[in-house]
């Protein structure tokens, strides 16, 4: 009877250590499921945010693409209008130009036909250089702020800018057949024969008007080399937009 006793406790024993066991290995395994399917979940959440990203960059890149796609579009459209509209530009000032040139050669015209056969223009071409134009050595002109016709450095010959201003000039006189114009013809602190080149600068005015119908007598002419400034750069540190102030005949036109 006691074997039977100890063989039932013995077999007991290995049963309920066998249901710990089996216990055990059930809630291992349950705790790895539930492991598991946080793990996947959180996958699954870490796919949908990549995806979610990945379609926000891709309309993000897209918008871009329009984007940049309509700046270039915008910048050639601009381009072009602003070509056209320098050729416009282009196109009406050389229309300006040819009805100016017009103007005056009608008025030429005009004052030559009513003069009688008789007598001799004062407006005639001089072919030689005026011997009116006067030196001067002075520390001031009237006024700093007169109207100038400027040169480049070293040169009496015109630029387009400088024969426009004396169209204007003409023009002026023209129209205006009592007015006077008076001449202050300078040379900057660095330019070369100051004195000969601003005589020269203010001959070339002078011969400019009169061929487009300014009498020499109408015009007073005096030079003044570098001896004054319209702007009190007559030191060689100036600064050369300084000089080139000077590099210039100022004027002023007097009309009665």
């Amino acid at each position: 009877m006691k074997e039977l006793a100890d063989a039932a406790l013995k077999k007991a024993k290995v049963d309920s250590i066998a249901r710990l066991k089996v216990s055990s290995e059930k809630k291992q395994m349950a705790d790895s499921i539930t492991q598991l399917k946080s793990q996947l979940e959180k996958m699954s959440k870490e796919l949908q945010e990549a995806k979610s990203k990945a379609k926000s960059d891709s309309v993000a890149s897209a918008e871009e693409a329009r984007a940049l796609k309509d700046k270039v579009a915008k910048e050639a459209a601009l381009s072009k209008e602003k070509k056209n509209q320098e050729l416009r530009n282009a196109v009406a000032e050389n229309a300006r130009k040819k009805a100016i040139e017009d103007s005056i050669m009608r008025i030429k015209t005009e004052s030559v036909t009513a003069m009688p056969s008789n007598s001799v223009p004062n407006s005639q071409p001089i072919n030689r250089k005026p011997n009116i134009v006067t030196y001067k050595a002075a520390d001031t002109i009237p006024n700093s702020n007169m109207p100038v016709i400027l040169f480049d450095k070293n040169r009496a010959d015109f630029s387009q800018a400088a024969e426009e201003e004396l169209k204007a000039i003409g023009r002026l006189m023209i129209a205006n057949p009592d007015s006077r114009l008076v001449l202050f013809s300078l040379a900057s602190f660095d330019e070369s024969g100051q004195r000969p080149l601003s005589r020269k600068r203010s001959e070339q005015v002078l011969l400019y008007l009169n061929q487009v119908g300014i009498p020499v007598s109408r015009i007073k002419a005096t030079y003044y080399g570098d001896s004054i400034s319209l702007n009190g750069c007559n030191k060689p540190n100036c600064p050369q937009e300084m000089m080139q102030k000077n590099r210039c005949v100022a004027y002023q036109v007097i009309v009665k």
